[in-house]
């Protein structure tokens, strides 16, 4: 028998989930640290909300998260299909909307189920080799971010890796 007949095809798959599970963990332990990350960045950058996020493949949960309200702050997550950080940690790379009412989609897309969010940044999050999430800011006015929003964010993810030991 060769190897690679011996070797799950789920093994990337199971070892995400775990880093994220284990992420999970901890987060919840520092849900307040991340909140207020998440406000500071909202801060620097301007924007409406912004959101500390880990992606799974059908639901995103906001680890830590600024400025969102109603259902998406009280369950602290949504359906994976409609959040842009799906994208974003799916590809691997980081990515500025800047009119999500342009944006294609289904009937259920972001700008579907929150009409007063138009811009969008977001960069993705790593731990154990994996892309685990995103951190993300959001506003109501178009075109609100930018490469520079990008810099940010990343260097906000510093603070994140740290608080959550990555």
């Amino acid at each position: 028998m060769l190897s690679f007949e011996t070797c799950s095809l789920d093994v990337g798959f199971d070892n995400r989930e775990a880093a994220v599970r284990r992420i999970a963990r901890v987060g919840m332990r520092v849900a307040g640290h991340l909140d207020a990350i998440a406000a500071g960045i909202a801060a620097e950058a301007g924007a409406t909300a912004s959101a500390i996020t880990l992606v799974l493949d059908h639901v995103v949960v906001a680890a830590g998260a600024s400025g969102l309200g109603g259902w998406v702050r009280e369950s602290r997550g949504m359906p994976a299909a409609w959040s842009p950080c799906l994208t974003v940690a799916s590809h691997d790379r980081p990515r500025v909307i800047g009119d999500m009412h342009e944006e294609p989609g289904g009937v259920l897309r972001t700008a579907t189920v929150f009409p007063e969010l138009r811009s969008y940044a977001g960069v993705p999050m790593h731990a154990d080799g994996h892309v685990v999430g995103a951190i993300c800011v959001l506003d109501g006015r178009p075109g609100a971010f930018n490469e520079g929003t990008l810099h940010l964010l990343a260097a906000a993810g510093v603070r994140v890796h740290h608080l959550l030991g990555l």
